[in-house]
């Protein structure tokens, strides 16, 4: 799922299906370049590494602040829609999965558990998924959910009319979902509700992930009778742990307790505040604020430091993956000469290390470090400028002279870029002679701007946050032909044949070696230039227990509570 930069539980420029960043307050570049020589032949210490930093983690204990029992008060980011039919970015995305439920959702190690379902079933083909509702499953207003508003959620985030950038990439494995998409169907066929505790979903094909697309917000059940009304996800009936209260855009979001869910929440309410980062620390430092997540130099100020607070910090890995993507079907990244040319230009290692002081981990891949199938032994394409510029000899174009101008498109707003694409643009002058330009544009349109399957920008700043821990959810959707969230617009037969294969194996084996040769493609041909994986970090008050988010989009809030 795509993250906005800037949002409160990440700053940078990519924004990410689940990512963006600040564009902001940033160096001039004379300073960067200054610091990344300083630095380039100092080694860092063991604090200052990605592993030593998840390594040392622990949630502390600090003389407790003023709390209001009962009440969480954090920091949220600003939200594009809470339609869960809608949702593409983390932003809204973290605020749909505590409104809205589906028939599972994901706990705290990322396992797929029973939601609105008590159990299912699954035919010995792989075919046929079979779903028992739990008999206490009511919307907030008491209104029973039943098996038919499981349907109506599923063929109404499917239908034509709702033109959902997500739902054929979650629910496109059930039998008729395409054709109900394109219009050339009453209804998804492979959906039906034989009774009024009963779901029965049949696929066109075996696909083992399926049952983990299903933890997304896009098939999480809304009230049939509201959703005709305009912007009815403001005021709407949940079905999840929590109802909201209030959305003051830009400022705001509050959320109560949904009394009537099955498994009551602990918390009564839970107010986020739209505000920057720095905001939200000095709120924490004044006991107004409980959980606030931390970025840049505080991360230093606070990890391991002995000052005050420094107790209370905590890190959390995140499955997330920033990157550069090249647009093959546009020069000059339609030759491969020229995209390993640009990769092996820029030295992500002195960037994250520069830029991020070891707050984050460089990317070795696509699939983050800890998701089933990644590699921690894979070798990147290594930084090196000459084999950079000899790869630009071998490209079509022979040299830098002859290149088309380059232009490279980030999510944000401001005069100055980021100073890790600063950096970037940098590295591609000194190595390569190729002046880069930056294009800005506000998140909501760069994401319009990347879903057109036929966007000509060249180069992207983009963020991928796993909606669930399987590789499909990385390899599939960002390279696989067609995938609606293919921003490269790869279309490579070897790339899809391995990637369609894995989509159906059954053998777990099997299924994350094809994965691997995915991968192993996609880099060695520089479909993109990894860059980092994430790790999220916060402040989080002692009497504030059950805080434990897993780095993945799932529900959190109902497991916390204020204690004494």
């Amino acid at each position: 799922m795509i993250r906005r930069r800037g949002s409160p539980h990440r700053p940078t420029p990519f924004p990410v299906r689940l990512a963006t960043r600040f564009l902001s307050g940033r160096r001039a570049i004379l300073s960067l370049l200054a610091t990344l020589l300083l630095v380039a032949c100092s080694p860092l210490d063991s604090g200052d590494t990605g592993n030593a930093l998840i390594d040392t983690v622990t949630q502390p204990a600090s003389a407790p602040a003023a709390m209001a029992p009962g009440h969480l008060r954090t920091l949220g980011p600003r939200a594009v829609t809470l339609d869960p039919a809608l949702v593409r970015d983390v932003g809204s995305g973290s605020y749909v999965v505590e409104i809205f439920a589906g028939l599972v959702k994901l706990d705290g190690d990322l396992n797929v558990i029973p939601d609105l379902a008590e159990s299912w079933d699954v035919s010995p083909d792989g075919l046929i998924y079979t779903f028992q509702l739990r008999t206490d499953i009511r919307f907030a207003d008491r209104r029973e959910i039943t098996s038919a508003d499981v349907v109506f959620s599923i063929e109404r985030a499917l239908s034509p009319e709702m033109a959902s950038p997500v739902a054929r990439v979650y629910l496109g494995d059930i039998d008729g979902a395409s054709d109900y998409a394109a219009g050339g169907a009453d209804g998804v066929s492979g959906v039906s509700a034989p009774d009024p505790r009963t779901v029965r979903i049949v696929l066109q094909r075996p696909a083992p992930s399926f049952i983990s697309k299903l933890t997304h917000p896009v098939s999480f059940v809304v009230d049939r009778n509201e959703v005709d009304e305009f912007e009815w996800f403001r005021t709407p009936n949940a079905s999840g742990p929590f109802e909201l209260e209030s959305w003051a855009v830009r400022e705001e979001i509050v959320l109560v307790r949904n009394d009537n869910y099955h498994t009551s929440a602990l918390l009564d309410r839970v107010t986020l505040a739209i505000v920057g980062s720095g905001e939200g620390l000095l709120g924490y430092e004044t006991g107004s604020v409980d959980i606030v997540p931390i970025f840049g130099r505080n991360v230093d100020r606070f990890r391991g430091s002995g000052e005050r607070f420094s107790e209370d910090y905590l890190a959390i890995p995140e499955f997330s993956l920033f990157y550069i993507g090249f647009n093959t079907q546009v020069a000059p990244f339609d030759d491969v000469h020229v995209r390993r040319a640009f990769v092996q230009a820029i030295d992500i290692e002195k960037i994250n290390r520069v830029t991020f002081r070891g707050h984050e981990i460089t990317a070795n891949g696509i699939l983050p470090t800890g998701l089933p199938g990644s590699d921690p032994d894979r070798e990147p394409l290594p930084y090196d400028p000459e084999a950079a510029r000899r790869e630009l000899a071998l490209s079509k174009y022979g040299s830098a002279e002859n290149l088309p101008d380059v232009t490279l498109l980030i999510s944000g707003s401001g005069l100055l870029p980021p100073q890790d694409v600063e950096a970037m643009l940098f590295f591609l002058r000194e190595s390569l002679g190729v002046s880069v330009r930056m294009q800005a544009i506000d998140f909501a349109d760069f994401l319009l701007e990347v879903e057109n399957p036929d966007h000509q920008h060249q180069m992207i700043t983009f963020g991928w946050v796993a909606d669930y821990p399987d590789p499909d959810n990385f390899l599939e959707f960002l390279f696989l032909s067609g995938s609606p969230e293919n921003a490269t617009r790869l279309a490579d037969p070897r790339i899809d044949a391995l990637l369609e294969e894995a989509r159906i194996e059954p053998d777990q084996t099997r299924r994350l070696e094809r994965y691997r040769q995915a991968e192993d493609n996609i880099i060695e041909n520089a479909v993109v230039l990894p860059m980092r994986f994430g790790v999220d970090h916060y402040l989080v008050k002692p009497y504030v227990e059950g805080f434990a988010p897993s780095g993945g989009l799932q529900e959190w809030m109902s497991t916390v509570r204020i204690g004494g």
